[in-house]
C-alpha cells in the first residue's frame, strides 16, 4: 500500500470516537502530515505498519460477528483501545506502561501485536461480560490468540476464580500470576470446555469442570463436581454495554 494512502485504524481514531460519525467515512491519512508520535512510528516502521492494517481489518470482520449483533460491544472495545494507545504520546497519563513511549518501537509493536492476536482469536465474538440470570455471578470473557481465552468464572462475596486460559505475552502485559493451568478445549466453534487444576496441571480432587455454551446473547454453564463449593452453573446473560476490562481490578 502507497506509504501516503494507507488507511490507518491508529489515525482514524479521531472518527470512531465521534459517535455521530460513522466509521465506514474514516478517512486514510497523509504520513506527511502526521502529528502524534504513534502516528509517526505507524508511517515510519513496517512491522507497525503490517500490524495496523490487520487491527484494521480483524476489527471489520467482528463487527460482523454473530451476524452484526454484537457490533456495539465491539466498538466500545475499539474505544477503549484506542484511547489507551492515543495515551501512550503522554506517558504520565498512559496505563499501559510507564517506558512506553511513541517512540520505544519493541513496546509499540507488542501493544500492537497484543490487539491484533485478540482481534484475530477466533474467541473474540465471545468475549464479553456475562451476568447470571438469578445474580449469583459473572462470566469474564476474554480473547487471547488463535482460539484461546481467558475465561473467570466468580461469585460477588469471594471474587473466586475457577479457569484461566493466559497466554505468556498477555500475563507479563497484566503482571498477573497465572494461578491455574486448566486443561480447556474448544468443542465446536462456540463450546468452551474447562477442567480445573492446579499450578502443575493436577486435575481437581473434586473433578471440577465446566462446559460453556456461547450464543450471542448468553453462555450457559453445565458443572461437573464439587469445584471447591462453588456454584457455577446457570445461565449468564450477555451485557453488550460492559467490557471486561471493567472489571480488572475489581476480580484479580
Amino acid at each position: 500500500m502507497p506509504r501516503h494512502t494507507r488507511r490507518s485504524l491508529i489515525a482514524a481514531s479521531t472518527c470512531l470516537m465521534l459517535g455521530n460519525i460513522p466509521f465506514t467515512h474514516a478517512a486514510s491519512f497523509d504520513c506527511d502530515k502526521a502529528r502524534t508520535g504513534v502516528e509517526k512510528a505507524i508511517c515510519s516502521d513496517s512491522k507497525l505498519s503490517e500490524y495496523d492494517e490487520r487491527i484494521a481489518a480483524a476489527f471489520k470482520r467482528a463487527l460482523g460477528e454473530w451476524n452484526g449483533a454484537i457490533r456495539n460491544y465491539v466498538r466500545d472495545d475499539q474505544r477503549r483501545w484506542l484511547a489507551e494507545i492515543r495515551r501512550i504520546d503522554t506517558p504520565a497519563e498512559s496505563e499501559i506502561e510507564p517506558l512506553c513511549v511513541a517512540g520505544d518501537l519493541p513496546c509499540l509493536r507488542r501493544e500492537l501485536q497484543l490487539r491484533m492476536d485478540t482481534l484475530e482469536s477466533s474467541g473474540y465474538r465471545n468475549s464479553g461480560v456475562y451476568q447470571r440470570s438469578d445474580g449469583g455471578g459473572n462470566l469474564l470473557v476474554t480473547a487471547i490468540r488463535n482460539a484461546d481465552i481467558r475465561l473467570r468464572v466468580y461469585d460477588r462475596k469471594t471474587s473466586k476464580i475457577l479457569g484461566s486460559a493466559e497466554d505468556e505475552a498477555a500475563t507479563q502485559r497484566s503482571g498477573l500470576p497465572q494461578l491455574q493451568r486448566d486443561t480447556f478445549q474448544w468443542h465446536g466453534p462456540d463450546t468452551f470446555l474447562v477442567e480445573a487444576a492446579d499450578d502443575t496441571g493436577t486435575p481437581a480432587a473434586d473433578g471440577c469442570s465446566l462446559t460453556v455454551q456461547f450464543t450471542e446473547r448468553a453462555a450457559m454453564v453445565l458443572q461437573q463436581g464439587g469445584c471447591n463449593g462453588a456454584r457455577l452453573e446457570g445461565t449468564y446473560l450477555r451485557d453488550l454495554s460492559d467490557l471486561p476490562s471493567n472489571h480488572e481490578s475489581s476480580v484479580d
